[in-house]
């Protein structure tokens, strides 16, 4: 319906030259059907803008989708100032707005245990039955909000752009009046921080959707006056609204983390006007000049985990950690979308993360964050000498930490692993708690650089490989991270064997008796985080004295920190040998299928489900992906049939374990021991990883 209104609207405008009486009646009926179709479509958006801002999220999100489906008429999409409904869509637009902001703010769902005081909770308690149920709702919800938001401005570039920007400024006066007011953390309603983060989110799809129209207006191929007013409304739009946008600093945390979010969405705009990239830039790092999170062993590089007094988390430094992690992760996407703009800056920005790393002003993580997005940068030096001497001044010292004697024998084996990271003991030394920083950081670095590297020019086409391997040439030159490669591998192998090694039998001997629960969780433990580990109730946190030692000792002797640290490690490494695998370097190695059946292959019949499920995946899949064609007889035969015949075994086994519990359906009867999707039963995880262990068999 929303389309046939559209193109009943655009089809509608005939241009008749004669003037004879029938003709003459026949334009008036035309103007007299346009008058009537233009009344109906008024009134049609007119309720949509009712529905949109309706209390009920339903009610709201179909409404959304609607108005998303009219805006994709083609004649709108086409030529929008044309359309005969333009200046109705332009009115209707701050109520679409509005709604769209209503459905892309947070909630917490229905709450059957408080009073529904606003219409807001009574429809909540109306539509949903329980939080899981809304959860999945909104998360709908808010895409479809998001994406109508884009649509806006695709079409209404100016107007949408200056309507947010009104709602942007008016929040943001009353954030800076509550600034104002007291020295320390202003108290800024829940509401206000939601609208905040939605209005940040929204913002980034209207200045995605701005670029789009300004995209499609310079692909026009003929130019008119319109056309270049257009393009420059839209330019200026952006470039004034820029310095005010970067000079607004709201003091809370988690504000201030949505508003770099709102902040990068100009990154397009910096990468065709890179005049403010720098103080882009300056402004993101002014947010890392203060000293790192205070956390326990600096957790901020291990598991991101800020320190807990008394099982309980310091909000500000949780805030805190959030935005510096936030200026990381923008300061990647200013070096990966600004198509080598900052190029130009790289020595400054070089010299900018040493200083704050010698100055003690960078966790490990967060230097392995902004080093990544370096790696994206050198990608654009087209000199392969220069770019190995960029990433030798980069991550030179880290390739060093990580290809150590110290750290060589620290992996050897897993005793020696066990005792270098300190997990032999209850109180793990000083050493083996920045041992434990340097590995995690080191590993991040190598995963940033194996993913974001590529060759100085672009990746060699299709011809080009099947040339090379016409030739018989297996390696790449121009690949700059083929030396890296070389150096770091062997040690990251030998880690991976260390940690695979920790589930077997002979493996938690060299582990403290009390710490054997970094290797997998006990039940009185799950119990425990399920109980209320994120609410704020610090005694449930802390455990009840009926507890066994492994939920006991959670957070007082940093099963939490290891367990992260183990995690963190595996995950990384697996990824980064993932990327390592798509490249043809790798393959040279000499007995690589050995190599690997001793280290990635060895004691997978001692890990968990999962961590066979994430080999599979990332290793496994990617190895049959690219491997070369003559190395298919020496490396995949060599590694695949054991691989097969030991994920056959699994299925097999979880299958008869499944199938016991299995009377004969054909007789009536029910799964024994509850239903397979019953989640207050365990039925439904077996059920899970029985499919899974039936998707690893399918990837091999």
């Amino acid at each position: 319906t929303s389309s046939g209104i559209g193109t009943g609207l655009a089809t509608n405008r005939v241009v008749i030259a004669t003037k004879s009486p029938a003709q003459t009646a026949a334009v008036d009926a035309l103007r007299q059907q346009r008058h009537r179709a233009m009344e109906v479509y008024g009134l049609y958006l007119e309720l949509l803008t009712i529905f949109i801002t309706h209390p009920s999220v339903v009610v709201g999100t179909y409404a959304a989708s609607t108005i998303k489906m009219a805006l994709s008429t083609p004649a709108l999409v086409q030529n929008a100032p044309e359309f005969k409904g333009y200046d109705l869509l332009l009115a209707a637009l701050p109520s679409v707005l509005q709604g769209v902001v209503m459905l892309a703010m947070k909630s917490d769902g229905p709450d059957t245990s408080a009073s529904a005081d606003t219409p807001v909770a009574v429809y909540l308690l109306m539509d949903f039955d329980d939080v899981n149920a809304f959860s999945a709702f909104h998360s709908t919800a808010r895409s479809n909000a998001l994406q109508l938001a884009q649509a806006m401005a695709t079409i209404a570039p100016v107007e949408a752009f200056e309507l947010l920007i009104g709602y942007l400024s008016e929040l943001a006066n009353e954030i800076a009046a509550l600034d104002a007011s007291t020295v320390q953390m202003p108290e800024v309603p829940l509401e206000n921080r939601r609208k905040w983060e939605a209005l940040s989110v929204i913002f980034g799809k209207t200045v995605t959707g701005m670029l789009e129209a300004r995209t499609k207006l310079l692909s026009e191929k003929q130019d008119s006056p319109i056309r270049a007013t257009a393009i420059a409304t839209i330019e200026n739009s952006i470039q004034n609204s820029y310095p005010a946008l970067v000079a607004f600093a709201p003091r809370v945390h988690s504000m201030m983390a949505a508003h770099l979010n709102t902040l990068s969405s100009y990154l397009p705009y910096l990468a065709i006007n890179p005049s403010h990239l720098m103080s882009y830039i300056d402004m993101l790092f002014s947010h890392l000049l203060k000293p790192a999170v205070n956390t326990v062993g600096n957790q901020s590089a291990v598991g991101g985990r800020p320190k807990t007094v008394d099982g309980v988390f310091d909000v500000e430094e949780v805030g805190q950690l959030l935005v510096r992690r936030s200026a990381c992760k923008y300061f990647i996407r200013a070096c990966k979308d600004t198509n080598g703009q900052m190029l130009s800056l790289a020595e400054e920005c070089v010299r900018k993360v040493d200083s704050m790393w010698s100055n003690q002003l960078l966790s490990w993580g967060e230097r392995g964050l902004l080093i990544e997005g370096l790696f994206l940068v050198s990608n654009h030096i087209t000199d392969s000498a220069q770019q190995s001497e960029f990433l030798n001044q980069v991550a030179g010292d880290t390739i060093n930490r990580w290809t150590t004697n110290e750290l060589t024998r620290g992996v050897a084996s897993a005793a020696s692993f066990v005792s270098y990271i300190g997990i032999d003991a209850l109180d793990p030394s000083e050493d083996a708690l920045t041992h434990r920083e340097t590995m995690i950081g080191c590993v991040k670095v190598i995963y940033g650089a194996s993913m974001r590297l590529t060759t100085p020019h672009r990746p060699p086409t299709h011809m080009a490989q099947a040339r090379a391997q016409a030739i018989g040439s297996t390696s790449t030159p121009q690949d700059v991270f083929a030396p890296v490669l070389l150096a770091v591998l062997p040690n990251l192998l030998s880690m991976i064997r260390c940690v695979h090694e920790l589930w077997t039998v002979q493996g938690r001997t060299h582990i403290h008796p009390q710490l054997h629960g970094v290797l997998e969780m006990s039940k009185e433990e799950a119990a425990l985080r399920l109980g209320g580990f994120l609410s704020n109730n610090a005694e449930k946190r802390r455990g009840s004295k009926d507890t066994d030692n492994n939920a006991q000792i959670t957070f007082k002797t940093g099963i939490d920190s290891v367990r992260n640290f183990l995690d963190n490690m595996r995950d990384n490494s697996y990824l980064a040998l993932k990327y390592m695998l798509g490249r043809a370097v790798f393959y040279t190695i000499p007995d690589i299928s050995g190599i690997l059946l001793e280290t990635v292959f060895n004691g997978m019949d001692q890990m968990q489900l999962k961590h066979v499920r994430f080999v599979t995946k990332n290793v496994v899949h990617t190895l049959v992906d690219n491997c070369p064609a003559q190395h298919h007889r020496t490396i995949l035969s060599s590694l695949l049939p054991g691989y097969i015949s030991f994920i056959t075994q699994l299925l097999d086994e979880q299958w008869s374990e499944f199938m016991r519990r299995v009377p004969d359906l054909r007789a009536g009867g029910g799964l024994e021991g509850g239903l397979p999707n019953d989640r207050d039963s365990t039925r439904g995880t077996e059920n899970e990883e029985v499919l899974a262990v039936l998707e690893c068999l399918c990837v091999a």
